[in-house]
């Protein structure tokens, strides 16, 4: 990213062609779905909506990032290695079968089993970084160390789903996340090929924000959640693994969308025997309900991110032996809005 380093009219003069091809070609999809009456996501008791909207606008996001980001590896000569390949293998496979879920609503366990594949080929593509961080030397702990990993992407992937459940919540919270942690890497002075290619898909979440933050025109669909999912935990991992981001800055990036999702999980548990089936209880569900407007709700959850996620994020960096209490500390507003607003509120 060198060549980027000096010219920032270089930067912008990308990011605003990303940015309108990304409505352009929204809008034409959008239009599409429309016409043929097709890929449309019609209200089912769980919704936080109630018409008809076209859903599968992140095989479109998906799509155009990944043939964006071939160009300008083509074009500025980036060196890159079979890594970056095997990434647009897995994002492909999920945007693809994402899509296909939005067209035929396929269920529930083929969209899981889909995730432990790309959660294991997550595992097979850092396994070397992997091999030099886990700790134990005895196998038995080296594979319990791994089921972990990849249960905890399994699960990851899900909260992600679980986030866009109303109008620009998901969309904005993973563009604030990419934003976030391409300021820290700039702050800490980590010139990255990584933040480029992260901070890439930012433009392209705003031209989506366009038909999604109020009065949503375009859903995200499986095919936007199962891409994004994959996207982030490939670039954390890579960050990870390249010594650019420590583990605690991006726990506290992701705070809101992880605590939210697993507090409503546990709290279901014991609150339904149904509760692994599809609901509508988590705490942003609910609020928004309560004030009757979606926007208000995404907006309070961009507040919270920059004024309270991203000052602890940036001193998780500098100090890292404080990363756990700073995490606790992010954590600590999700987990009282979610006793109060949660499923404890909802009682569904």
């Amino acid at each position: 990213v060198d060549k980027f380093n000096y010219n920032y009219w270089q930067l912008i003069s990308v990011f605003t062609v990303v940015f309108f091809l990304s409505i352009l070609l929204l809008y034409l999809y959008r239009r599409y779905t429309i016409k043929s009456n097709s890929f449309i996501a019609k209200p089912v008791t769980r919704s936080s909506h109630n018409i008809s909207t076209p859903t599968g606008a992140g095989f479109i996001i998906a799509i155009t990032y990944v043939v964006i980001t071939l160009a300008l590896l083509v074009i500025f000569d980036f060196q890159h290695t079979t890594k970056i390949i095997y990434f647009y293998i897995g994002a492909l496979f999920a945007t693809l079968y994402g899509f296909y879920d939005d067209l035929s609503d396929r269920g529930t366990l083929p969209k899981l089993i889909v995730q432990i594949i790309l959660a294991g080929w997550l595992i097979f593509l850092f396994n070397e970084y992997l091999n030099y961080v886990i700790p134990f030397e005895a196998m038995i702990y080296r594979v319990i160390t791994i089921f972990l990993l990849w249960f905890f992407l399994v699960w990851f992937s899900n909260a992600i789903n679980f986030m866009d459940g109303i109008d620009g919540m998901l969309a904005t919270g993973s563009l604030l996340i990419l934003l976030s942690s391409s300021i820290l890497m700039v702050l800490i002075n980590v010139q990255s090929v990584n933040a480029f290619f992260l901070s890439i898909l930012i433009p392209i979440l705003l031209g989506f924000l366009y038909f999604n933050l109020s009065k949503s025109k375009l859903f995200l669909g499986d095919s936007g959640s199962l891409f994004l999912a994959y996207f982030l935990s490939f670039f954390v991992l890579e960050t990870l693994s390249q010594k650019e981001l420590n583990v605690w800055a991006w726990l506290i990036l992701f705070s809101h969308f992880l605590t939210e999702t697993t507090l409503t999980t546990i709290l279901r548990i014991f609150l339904t025997k149904d509760w692994y089936r599809p609901h509508k209880s988590h705490a942003y569900q609910n609020l928004a309900r309560i004030l009757d407007n979606h926007l208000k709700v995404t907006l309070s959850s961009i507040f919270f991110h920059i004024l309270w996620l991203l000052p602890l994020a940036y001193s998780a960096t500098l100090m890292p032996n404080l990363g756990f209490a700073l995490f606790l500390l992010a954590s600590l507003p999700v987990i009282i809005i979610t006793f109060l607003y949660g499923p404890l509120y909802s009682k569904d």
